[in-house]
């Protein structure tokens, strides 16, 4: 008889309140090398701490919350009930079933070898129609001359990794040696215009459309944070190509203000001259007489802006 797995009724309010939580829980050394996790009470918070932990528990528990508590599963879902057929390579073992309408827990099987091995071979002869995974390396999913599903790849990179090296990594994933390519050599055309190129031509009254590989990254447009992880990533990116081929111009773009580099250390350096409230706040970066000291102390101010104001003030500043 199978299991009645558990509602899961929390809400992303729920989690905001338990990751407050978990701010509250420091570690205390103990003698003879033992550790002490303990909760500070209201009383041991400062004013301001203890106003903050009030303020983001009210508004998390006020607002009413669309987004999922577990975007995998949810973008699985929508895919699914879409009519296209999706498979994942990850490491988790339980996720959110959400396809009743009622969230429930459910168990994911993604890590296990088999069935890594039977997601990756389903997307390569056409079983599949997609694959989400955070793994970057250790399988391929090109349009190689070698599969049968030889259909134009698409990667959406929904969470950029912050390793340069790991991102640059993933990509590679589906876009190889060895892939199609229309503009070195053209596929043959049968007399029902399907393209000769692998045996998967078409599906859910979609023509097969064959060429090198498209990718595109999501990330919350006008968002500081979202903004520096961009930035960040473009310039490993830069470093990792300028490491490999002497240039630093990388294949791959991405758009957005690039402000990590050492323009944007200088105009760090003046804006905290100019605003010493805002130096302040963000205490004292610009706390060395030499220069070269200056420009490398000062580059953790964007993290610094992003964990102290709202995305509007970190905008201003």
């Amino acid at each position: 008889m199978a299991k009645c797995l558990p509602v899961i009724d929390l809400d992303f309010g729920n989690l905001i309140i338990r990751q407050l939580n978990k701010c509250r829980t420091v570690t205390i050394g103990q003698p003879y090398g033992e550790k002490v996790r303990q909760y500070l009470s209201d009383e041991e918070l400062s004013d301001r701490a203890l106003q903050l932990d009030q303020t983001i528990r009210q508004q998390a528990k006020a607002r009413e919350w669309t987004v999922p508590i577990s975007p995998i599963d949810a973008i699985l879902q929508k895919v699914q009930d879409a009519g296209y057929q999706i498979g994942e390579m990850s490491g988790r073992s339980l996720g959110i079933d959400y396809s009743s309408g009622v969230p429930t827990l459910k168990l994911v099987h993604a890590s296990e070898p088999a069935i890594r091995s039977e997601v990756k071979n389903g997307y390569n002869n056409g079983a599949l129609d997609a694959i989400i995974t955070n793994l970057t390396t250790g399988w391929s999913g090109h349009a190689s001359r070698s599969v049968k599903d030889q259909r134009q790849r698409e990667d959406i990179v929904a969470q950029a990794h912050p390793d340069g090296n790991k991102f640059m990594q993933g990509l590679g994933r589906v876009n190889r040696t060895g892939q199609v390519n229309p503009s070195k050599h053209t596929p043959d055309w049968n007399e029902k215009g399907n393209s000769g190129w692998g045996e998967v031509r078409s599906q859910h009254g979609i023509p097969g459309s064959y060429g090198l590989p498209l990718v595109s990254m999501v990330f919350a447009d006008g968002v500081p944070y979202e903004q520096r992880i961009a930035a960040t990533i473009r310039r490993k990116m830069d470093s990792l190509n300028a490491n490999t081929t002497g240039s630093r111009q990388s294949s791959i773009k991405i758009d957005g203000p690039d402000f990590l580099n050492r323009h944007g250390d200088e105009v760090a350096v003046e804006v905290m001259q100019d605003f010493p409230d805002l130096h302040r706040k963000l205490d004292f970066p610009w706390a060395f007489p030499q220069r070269a000291q200056t420009i490398a102390r000062v580059r953790s101010i964007g993290s610094r802006a992003e964990a102290s104001f709202s995305p509007c003030q970190s905008r201003k500043s």
